[in-house]
């Protein structure tokens, strides 16, 4: 994989918690992290939102 992909993938990927308008990522906005970045086909597809939520991830223990 070209160094350049994985460049954009890291800026677009690792933001800052600590900016006071930080939030998490939506499964949608990620899966656009990554294609933006050119990590595109089958194995880069993040799951449903569904499948996330019974699987456990991307829930927040403060909620």
């Amino acid at each position: 994989m070209p160094i350049d992909s994985v460049l954009r993938l890291a800026r677009g990927w690792y933001t800052d918690p600590r900016v006071e308008a930080w939030r998490p990522r939506t499964r949608d906005e990620s899966q656009r992290v990554l294609t933006d970045a050119g990590f595109v086909g089958d194995f880069w597809q993040l799951p449903e939102d569904a499948l996330r939520r019974r699987l456990g991830f991307g829930l927040s223990p403060l909620l």
